[in-house]
């Protein structure tokens, strides 16, 4: 018989935090409160949880780790004002990590740290974002190889929860991954520049804006796509928005202004992950770039998306649409052929959902219009439009001084 000390041991081989089991309600003394949709849905989730650990059989059944992970997002999905809600998204992370130690799939890894991203994103107020990010950084050191990445993500918690339960031992980590940094040999003047850099924000040095920027798509997701009015071939959105996207990062670092962009060239990145790298870094500004399509060939023009339900920075990101959205207009002057302002509008995207600095997404024009389908053939037009964002940000950023980096 599986008993509650095999289970116990069972958990703890698997690397369940002890937050993970409190929350699941594994640990003595500690159940989940009775009563209400969200407490009854996350019952039957913790259920499933239990049936897989107490089974040899269903543990080596992929079938059954996807739906005990699956009924937590549920949960996490259906009730995401709930506290249910920031415990089964932590479950769920878990439950990802410990399946990539069976099944060796990167995929199930690379869904591991989107979800401890989004506990943090979703639920930064809870005492799960502190771990989250810990495990996040975990991972990456030890099973993704990535010290820098890693690094970041403690520096990123210690900024965030200094005084946290996992601040501790993000500073001792921290410590030993600048030692490795500095004095292991594979570290070189952009890594000592990086970490001098990072000391000093750590120590409250001023630091400058960093901005992330996101170029839409990439890799096998294309986006979408339209013949080239002139030459041979598809014009394809996840090509021209990467061009722009590349050209608003060189204004943006002329002017001295840290910029990040989620990818330089043309590799899938998950939605949450686009996210995660803004959230991670502690970046001040959060730009999606992409291009538009519609069935009515006819329509074309530019419109910008904020994020808006977040009342502690949905006033800043409408002011950033706005900005970004007259710059983009003002490309086409006043010709005969002038740019269509389709305006600022709320955008509930799944790459802006939860983040907390300022946050917009711009479809910068449309592929399905044969007029703008033409100037985006023409690599000086992506150019203009990179530019105009990157010109925009920087006025955005200026139009405040006194506005402070975002902190959340």
């Amino acid at each position: 018989m599986f008993g509650f000390t095999q289970l116990w041991s069972w958990c703890r081989r698997l690397a369940l935090t002890v937050a993970a089991l409190t929350v699941l309600g594994v640990c003595p003394g500690v159940s989940v409160a009775a009563g209400g949709e969200a407490a009854r849905a996350y019952s039957e989730a913790r259920k499933l949880f239990f049936n897989l650990a107490s089974s040899d059989l269903r543990r080596s059944q992929r079938q059954a780790w996807l739906r005990t992970i699956a009924a937590f997002h549920d949960v996490g999905s259906r009730f995401p004002g709930k506290t249910e809600a920031q415990k089964a998204l932590f479950t769920e992370a878990e439950l990802w990590s410990d399946l990539h130690r069976v099944s060796g799939r990167e995929a199930d890894l690379s869904k591991a740290l989107a979800r401890y991203g989004a506990v943090v994103r979703l639920h930064p107020r809870s005492s799960l974002a502190d771990d989250a990010l810990w495990h996040r950084a975990e991972i990456l050191e030890h099973r993704r190889g990535d010290k820098r990445r890693a690094t970041r993500v403690l520096a990123e918690l210690l900024r965030r929860y200094p005084d946290g339960d996992m601040a501790e031992k993000a500073r001792s980590r921290l410590s030993a991954l600048r030692a490795y940094w500095l004095e292991d040999g594979g570290a070189g003047e952009a890594e000592e520049s990086f970490f001098g850099g990072l000391l000093r924000r750590l120590g409250g040095g001023g630091s400058k804006r960093l901005v992330v920027l996101d170029p839409g798509h990439g890799g096998k997701d294309a986006g979408a796509a339209a013949s080239r009015i002139a030459g041979s071939g598809l014009l394809r959105e996840k090509v021209v928005a990467l061009e722009i996207a590349a050209a608003a990062a060189e204004i943006l670092r002329a002017a001295g202004v840290r910029t990040r962009l989620t990818r330089t060239d043309d590799v899938f990145v998950p939605l949450d992950e686009r996210g995660a790298v803004a959230a991670d870094l502690g970046a001040d500004v959060f730009v999606s770039v992409h291009l538009n399509s519609n069935e009515d060939k006819t329509v074309s023009g530019v419109e910008t998306y904020y994020w808006h339900k977040l009342a502690a920075n949905s006033r800043e990101s409408f002011d950033l649409a706005e900005t970004v959205q007259e710059r983009l207009v003002k490309i086409g002057g006043s010709g005969s052929n002038p740019v269509r302002d389709l305006g600022v509008k709320r955008g509930d995207f799944a790459v802006l959902s939860g983040l907390q600095m300022p946050a917009v997404l711009v479809e910068a024009a449309f592929l399905s219009n044969p007029d703008e389908r033409r100037r985006l053939g023409n690599s000086d037009y992506p150019r203009r439009l990179g530019r105009a964002i990157g010109d925009a940000i920087l006025q955005y950023l200026r139009s405040d001084d006194s506005r402070g980096p975002y902190r959340y």
